[in-house]
Formats: structure tokens, C-alpha cells, sequence
């Protein structure tokens, strides 16, 4: 099959080279009819229009196994709930003498107090903080602190202009000495 495929495709080729347009399309179908015969993959058309944009992209299909573990946990988590219900009405009695209106009402009124006391800690933490807060304000305001920082940022900027010229020199006398 491949000498026969092979001598198709010289002669299309002989034909087109010749300039025989007509004579290379009926060349070019025998070519075709050399060739083996492939199935198309199933949903190949769908893909295709998908990535053209054509149709809308489909979600892959789940896999068995995570269908069935869903199933599964649905069904033993409903087994559960039965047995729960079942078996409350006989620990219900022994679950009220636990939790009993008295005992909520003293949870409630232990965790309203321990609110309002973290909130009085929280407080002096507050004014202690605000008080360090205007004590630093009005120092960093003043003008004695106000002229000592314009001077430091004033002799900053000088020292590094300094280095900058100095750095400038050494790397241009550096150069100048080396040739």
C-alpha cells in the first residue's frame, strides 16, 4: 500500500509541477484514496468549535469514583441523623438535667461581666496610651525640637553632597591616573 501511496503522490506532484491543474486535482484525490482510513475521535467536532468559540466549553463529565464517595457520605450521614433521632428521646431527660435555666442564666450573666471587665482593662491600657501620645505631640511640636530636626536635615543633605563630590573626584582621578 505504501508504493502504491508513495507513486500517487510523485504523479500529483509530476502534475503540479507541469502545470496541469486539472489532471493534479484528480491526481491529488487518488492520493486521498491511499490513504488509511483513521476514525474520528468522538466529540473531536465539539472541541473544535469550543476553542473556536463557537459553542459553549462543556464541563468534563465527573469521574465514577467521586460520584459514588458523594452517594456514600449522603447515605451514611442520613443513616446517622435516623439513629440520632431515634436515641434522643432516651437522653433527652439526662441532657436537661445538665443544662438547666439556672445554669444558661449563670453562663450568660459570668460572660456579660468578663466583657465589661476586659473592657475597663482595655480602657486604661487607653488612657495611658493617650496620655504617652500627647505628652510626645506637644515635645515633637515644640520649636527648640522643630529647629533640631531642620538642622540635621540640613547637615545631612550637606554631608551628602560631600560624598557625592568626593566619590565624583576619586572615581574620575582614578580613571585619569590609569591611562
Amino acid at each position: 500500500m505504501k508504493r502504491h501511496l508513495h507513486r500517487a503522490v510523485n504523479e500529483w506532484l509530476r502534475d503540479e509541477d507541469e502545470g496541469r491543474s486539472q489532471q493534479a486535482e484528480s491526481s491529488l484525490t487518488g492520493v486521498f484514496s491511499y490513504l488509511p482510513v483513521q476514525p474520528i475521535p468522538v466529540g473531536f467536532a465539539e472541541r473544535v468549535l469550543a476553542r473556536a468559540g463557537l459553542a459553549p466549553i462543556l464541563a468534563p463529565a465527573q469521574p465514577w469514583a467521586a460520584v459514588w464517595t458523594l452517594r456514600a457520605a449522603l447515605s451514611l450521614s442520613l443513616v446517622l441523623g435516623a439513629l440520632f433521632l431515634l436515641l434522643l428521646p432516651s437522653y433527652l431527660p439526662s441532657l436537661l438535667g445538665i443544662v438547666h435555666p439556672g445554669r444558661v442564666t449563670e453562663i450568660g450573666v459570668a460572660a456579660l461581666v468578663g466583657v465589661f471587665h476586659r473592657l475597663g482593662v482595655g480602657l486604661v491600657i487607653w488612657r495611658a496610651l493617650t496620655s504617652v501620645g500627647a505628652i510626645l505631640s506637644s515635645a515633637l511640636s515644640s520649636p527648640p525640637f522643630m529647629t533640631a530636626i531642620a538642622l540635621g536635615i540640613l547637615l545631612s543633605i550637606g554631608a551628602f553632597r560631600f560624598l557625592h563630590d568626593l566619590v565624583v573626584s576619586e572615581r574620575s582621578s582614578q580613571y585619569v591616573s590609569s591611562a
